[in-house]
């Protein structure tokens, strides 16, 4: 019998057999069976041992079934009722089925989007037309760009990672410089332009490489130095603007428990406040999205306001102690916030953003998920003072569960909202650093000493000439 032979006739058989299952797991084995590309990647991602030349998928209880059970290579056997036996086949739980699924589905919707953007030929003009866009007119990438672009997160991950950690490394240092340069000059505008766009670069970029989950290449990247683990957000969330903040911690989240140890390790040895910040907004992110890791992520944070293992790190806490301790108590109880809670006021938020904050109802014309994308474009001071700290932790605890499309606006929101490049919108990102030099260099006023016969200053109730004067 040859294997085309076969394989009509075990589907034949499959077919005979779907009088086992009820109506709803009927209508799911044959959308499987429909759609033999679906199965075929879902089984693709699936562990399997090399032996094994069938798999049994269960359409309820792992181990109760019902099942179906199909070859390696995806075509369908037969169909087993509920508490028939599977034997030695390896199982693919419904939850893992499910979860495969939507990822392959996902993937597709985003292949169809790309193709409609580059045309169906796939074209390398077209292709480099559309990464150039992340790059050169980086502020301005609609949703519908990223997704067709994020359609080759599965094969480039790891370019993007590495391009991501490029520009990192630059971002600080260029920064730096430009917070020392007087913006009206013309070469100046030229750096403000480019900083503005490399940033956003950036943002786009450690998305893409985290989307996927993807954790054997940053682990590698970081092999020999893992305490680097805890410095993936950083160069987003120093800008200390909402925006950047939140894509920073969102992609920390992505990676999730490889980078948790450093990250602890980070609550004691960081030595300004933005670095400790990214930390706790990292391990925020981290927690809300493994909820089997909040209760080691919370013991952590309840004590880092006394953890410190250095000099530099002990003083930080004795100059912002009190901020330290009120974040990390904001995190912890952020960890297990209703969801539903939290979406709810990211949507107010937005709503206001938009001038809508008098109306008690969400005006019919802006859908939740554009007021969401509201919030998660704003270029805000998110760190310097304590109401926008927090606020941009309870940010954080909304963004972390959201798939990466939800930073940006669908293409025609976006041209209604979009505002063009000017010098002053690059100074929103070096605001907040601008914003801690200033009061860092503040001098220092030596209080005037009290008269001789005047009460001394250090509360004693004694004159001052038989206290404390020299």
């Amino acid at each position: 019998m040859s294997d085309d032979d076969l394989i009509v006739r075990h589907a034949e058989h499959f077919l005979s057999r779907l009088d086992r299952l009820n109506t709803r797991e009927v209508d799911l084995a044959l959308n499987l069976y429909r759609d033999p590309d679906l199965l075929r990647a879902v089984l693709q991602q699936v562990s399997l041992p090399e032996a094994a030349e069938r798999v049994a998928i269960s359409l309820a209880d792992p181990r109760r079934g019902p099942f179906i059970v199909v070859t390696r290579d995806g075509h369908f056997v037969t169909c087993l009722a509920e508490g028939m036996s599977v034997g030695t086949l390896p199982v693919v739980a419904r939850g893992q089925l499910d979860a495969l699924a939507h990822k392959v589905t996902t993937l597709r919707d985003r292949m169809a989007e790309a193709e409609r953007l580059t045309g169906a030929d796939g074209s390398d003009r077209a292709c480099g037309r559309l990464l150039r866009r992340l790059l050169v007119q980086a502020d301005s990438v609609s949703r519908e760009e990223f997704l067709a672009v994020s359609a080759w997160e599965p094969l480039l991950a790891p370019v993007f990672m590495n391009l991501y950690l490029e520009m990192s490394c630059e971002l600080p240092l260029i920064a730096t410089q430009l917070r020392r340069l007087k913006s009206t000059r013309k070469r100046a505008g030229e750096a403000l332009h480019q900083y503005w766009n490399l940033v956003h670069a950036a943002g786009h970029l450690a998305l893409l490489a985290t989307m996927g989950g993807e954790q054997e290449h940053y682990r590698a990247i970081t092999e020999n130095t893992p305490e680097a683990r805890a410095a993936l957000a950083h160069p987003l969330t120093n800008t200390g603007v909402t925006r950047f903040i939140l894509i920073g911690a969102w992609s920390a989240g992505r990676l999730g428990k490889q980078l948790l140890p450093a990250y602890k390790r980070a609550l004691g040895d960081d030595v300004s406040f933005f670095e400790l910040m990214d930390t706790i907004f990292a391990l925020l992110a981290i927690g809300r999205r493994t909820s089997r890791l909040r209760g080691e992520i919370a013991k952590a944070l309840h004590a880092a306001p006394t953890t410190a293992r250095t000099p530099h790190a002990q003083r930080l806490r004795e100059v912002v102690g009190d901020a330290v301790e009120a974040m990390c108590a904001a995190a912890v109880e952020m960890l297990d916030t209703d969801d539903t809670k939290l979406d709810d006021w990211v949507v107010k938020v937005g709503l206001s953003l938009l001038g809508h904050d008098n109306d008690p109802a969400p005006p019919a014309d802006v859908p939740p998920d554009v007021a969401r994308a509201v919030v998660f474009h704003s270029y805000t001071d998110g760190l310097t003072d304590s109401r926008r700290a927090a606020q941009s932790l309870a940010f954080v605890a909304a963004a972390v569960r959201g798939p990466p499309e939800q930073f940006y606006f669908e293409r025609d929101v976006l041209e209604a909202l979009h505002r063009p490049w000017e010098p002053s919108r690059t100074e929103l990102l070096l605001a907040p650093h601008r914003k801690v030099e200033r009061a860092a260099n503040q001098p220092v006023r030596r209080a005037k000493a009290p008269g001789p016969n005047e009460p001394c200053f250090c509360g004693s109730g004694k004159k001052y000439k038989k206290c404390c004067r020299p």
